[in-house]
């Protein structure tokens, strides 16, 4: 009997390995010089010479008021004292303070410097039976009123979110360095075999046939470039290099760049192909940059089909972005002839934006799925919208806008359908990145409404809100959500849902060109 199943590649670490954050939400950096007193955070942190100057002077401050005692207890509890103030300069310090939630509560990231981490229990525990008699001063000094009882404060009010943040915390950048290249996975009756093809490349995000029947696939790379494999072999030629357009990168942790790509259906004779990139536009009256999600068509050269006309570039779209994170990015063709467009809620965290957050908003384009007819536009819109689109007609939504309650639909793909009956064919498959607790796989469906802020999966994210969205619009498409907890380690924050496989008749599963994660892989089906 021939099967669907679905392949859903989580990367999974044995520590915790959401990606580093900031208090600000913008992605970690090594600072120009390393830092004198909160020395730790030089290697990859968020804090620059001058901060770190601001967080001395201000312990300084703090301990100058500690005068009544001197002795060894003290001089521990200090020590311990420095490394609590330096958090705010740590590469995860976002969730070392719970700041996701926090932002619900308005609660300024200026404000934070004056708060304490979330610290493991049984550190809190051991910090205040050693300290305990000091730190009721250290603690109005930071604006702490002193716990009456410890262990409660330690297991309730103190505890963290998410266990596997909190302090102290070891910080580990170097597993966000280039790997060290490995061989084939090992291959048995009941597992897959992957095998490297290509090796060398700087933050490759998708891997993309062209469809044209040459065999080629295009890698996309995060900071600008498209490269052609052929006949498994890296072209020393890049096919596209838009770097000077696509904002320039953070060493780590940045989600933007280029971050998508899709070939015309007709590319074989148009030679059309759309990539999405976020850039700067320059408001040189207003003195100010406001962040782009473009889409934009390019030609292939009509002398040389492994390289593009970088001179064809067309703007389709371009969408205005709040914040550096969260931003979709995949592009697809359906069977419509429709390019779909898949768009984050607008970033920092908990959607932030409004009385609904953009996911719930149809008002603007933000955490949503748009479909645009790309074929037939204007000299005024690169683009026109079909007249088959769910919302056109309602002067109170964007008519762009396919499905939406959405908080960063990262990786999408479309069913094939069965090689014998079609049965499934154009299903609409996309993994949604969850806050906290959940990911999930929807299948995205014509003016579907996936929860998102009023739910997260299918869990309340928004108490007052979500209990307004229909059971009905969020569940009767959604196939799967995962808990972001596995066997006692913990899911990094997406999924990719690559192409559709289907089992053959000799029970084989015909799997190729899966995009791989740098850090540690596995991969789960589910059958359909």
């Amino acid at each position: 009997m021939k099967t669907l199943s679905l392949f859903v590649l989580f990367a999974l670490c044995l520590e915790a390995c959401s990606h580093p954050q900031c208090l600000d939400f913008l992605p970690p950096f090594v600072p120009h010089s390393p830092l004198s007193y909160c020395g730790t955070h030089s290697s990859l942190g968020c804090c620059t010479a001058s901060d770190d100057a601001t967080v001395e002077q201000n312990i300084t401050q703090m301990l100058d008021k500690l005068t009544t005692r001197r002795d060894n207890d003290l001089d521990i509890c200090i020590s311990h004292l420095k490394a609590l103030v330096c958090t705010p300069c740590s590469a995860w310090s976002q969730h070392l303070y719970d700041r996701d939630d926090l932002h619900q509560l308005n609660i300024p990231a200026a404000s934070l410097l004056h708060r304490l981490p979330a610290m493991c229990p049984d550190y809190c525990k051991r910090f205040f039976a050693l300290c305990g008699d000091v730190h009721p001063m250290l603690l109005q000094l930071l604006g702490n009123d002193f716990p009456d009882n410890v262990t409660d404060y330690c297991e309730n009010v103190q505890k963290p979110r998410d266990s596997s943040y909190c302090f102290p915390f070891r910080e580990d950048a170097s597993k966000y360095e280039k790997p060290k290249p490995s061989g084939p996975f090992q291959t048995s009756d009941t597992c897959v075999c992957l095998k490297p093809v290509v090796s060398k490349l700087k933050n490759p995000l998708a891997a993309v046939p062209p469809g044209d029947g040459s065999k080629r696939l295009f890698i996309i790379e995060q900071i600008g470039i498209i490269h052609i494999v052929k006949n498994q072999q890296l072209l020393p030629q890049p096919f596209l290099d838009i770097t000077q357009a696509v904002v320039d990168l953070f060493v780590r942790a940045d989600e933007r760049g280029l971050l998508g790509m899709a070939f015309h259906p007709l590319y074989k004779t148009n030679r059309r192909f759309f990539v999405y990139y976020m850039t700067w536009l320059y408001r040189e009256e207003a003195e100010e940059a406001i962040l782009l999600s473009r889409i934009s068509e390019f030609h292939t050269s009509q002398v040389d089909p492994d390289v593009a006309d970088q001179r064809s570039e067309r703007v389709v779209m371009e969408i205005e972005q709040p914040n550096y994170n969260h931003n979709g990015g995949q592009l697809l063709f359906g069977d419509d002839g429709f390019l779909y467009v898949f768009l984050g809620d607008g970033g920092s965290a908990g959607d932030p934006y409004g009385k609904e957050g953009n996911g719930q908003n149809r008002s603007t384009l933000l955490g949503s799925v748009l479909r645009i007819d790309v074929d037939n536009y204007s000299s005024t819109r690169g683009y026109s919208v079909p007249h088959s689109n769910p919302f056109v007609g309602d002067p109170n939504v964007r008519a762009e806008i396919y499905s939406y309650g959405f908080r960063n639909p990262w990786r999408c793909s479309f069913d094939r359908g069965n090689r014998t009956t079609g049965k499934g064919r154009g299903r609409l498959f996309c993994g949604d990145v969850g806050q906290h607790r959940f990911e999930e796989v929807d299948i995205v469906e014509k003016g579907g409404n996936y929860g998102w802020r009023g739910k997260e999966g299918a869990s309340c994210y928004r108490p007052k809100q979500c209990f307004g969205i229909g059971e009905s619009a969020v569940f009767t498409a959604r196939i799967s959500i995962y808990y972001m907890e596995f066997n006692s380690q913990r899911a990094s924050s997406h999924i990719r849902v690559p192409p559709q496989h289907r089992k053959v008749s000799d029970g084989r599963l015909r799997l190729q060109r899966m995009p791989v994660s740098i850090i540690t892989r596995q991969i789960y089906t589910r059958r359909l």
